[in-house]
């Protein structure tokens, strides 16, 4: 008697689809959760791409730093205000300027500005690095007295 009422109950017409039913939705649930990860994999790689181009951009502009600090050391001419020509660094163009600020800093030492603006792709970084001249005019020794790094997406 058990074994008719279990067979009975197995090969009710209400249960004949649940089978198909799950599958549906364990399909689509699989699919929405490889969409939403595909997605998410996209929008990392944008986002790692932006990086690289911003850390080239940066990479640019200290090398346009590089270029006024040597500019400096060598002992050229006493700058008040030199534009430093627009250079092609690796892929990417820089472009700088070496102010002497007039500051009252102690013993009569002279400080100067650097700017550097590089950019790469879509991206533009400035660095503003302050130098400090020790001792007398003709020194080559500098001091490093603040610096800056800006982004300008």
């Amino acid at each position: 008697m058990l074994s008719g009422w279990f067979s009975r109950f197995t090969a009710s017409d209400d249960t004949k689809g649940n089978a198909l039913v799950m599958g549906i939705a364990t399909i689509t649930l699989l699919s929405i959760f490889g969409i939403t990860l595909a997605e998410r994999m996209i929008i990392d790689a944008h986002a790692a791409a932006k990086r690289v181009v911003a850390t080239k951009a940066f990479y640019v502009a200290d090398g346009g730093i590089q270029y006024g600090r040597r500019y400096l050391q060598e002992g050229g001419p006493d700058p008040s205000n030199i534009t430093m020509p627009q250079r092609t660094i690796g892929q990417g163009m820089v472009t700088g300027q070496i102010q002497r600020v007039r500051v009252n800093y102690p013993n009569n030492r002279r400080v100067y500005r650097i700017t550097s603006t590089g950019i790469a792709g879509q991206a533009t970084r400035r660095i503003v690095e302050l130098r400090i001249r020790e001792a007398g005019a003709n020194s080559k020794r500098f001091l490093l007295w603040r610096e800056f790094v800006a982004d300008e997406d």
